[in-house]
């Protein structure tokens, strides 16, 4: 069995930058413990607007693209920033991630859905290559 050397979490929210329940404070503390053990532990999420806000500063832009979702390309870009000596990664789209970070109903299974393809996506073209997603 190969050891796991790095891994991804990848969350809608995520302490200190998004939080509205117990998935942000796991999200936020699992990568100081795992790198605690040796492991490249690093976080993708959604850019909501409250974070562009605070951090917009401190944001680098790694790069952009479209994926195809349903009938239509929606953009994505993705910023990243290291905080507490954790790597972030962030998917921007203002037309998902604008607003609130759960829509409801139907738009937040379509906001999901283009988070999910937009992580997919993205994995190829940052600097990280995973053990575990």
């Amino acid at each position: 069995m190969r050891e796991v050397k790095s891994v991804l979490l990848v969350g809608a929210e995520c302490a200190p930058f998004a939080k509205t329940g117990g998935l942000a404070d796991v999200i936020g503390t699992l990568p100081s413990a795992l790198k605690k053990r040796g492991i490249d532990a690093r976080v993708i999420m959604p850019l909501h607007a409250k974070i562009k806000e605070k951090y917009r500063y401190e944001l680098y832009h790694i790069c952009s693209f479209y994926v195809s979702l349903g009938w239509r390309n929606q953009f994505v870009g993705v910023e990243t920033l290291t905080y507490n000596g954790i790597q972030y990664y962030f998917i921007d789209n203002e037309y998902y991630f604008g607003g609130a970070i759960y829509k409801g109903g139907e738009a937040e299974g379509e906001q999901y859905a283009y988070f999910q393809r937009a992580v997919l996506e993205a994995l190829s073209l940052i600097d990280f290559k995973p053990d575990i997603i």
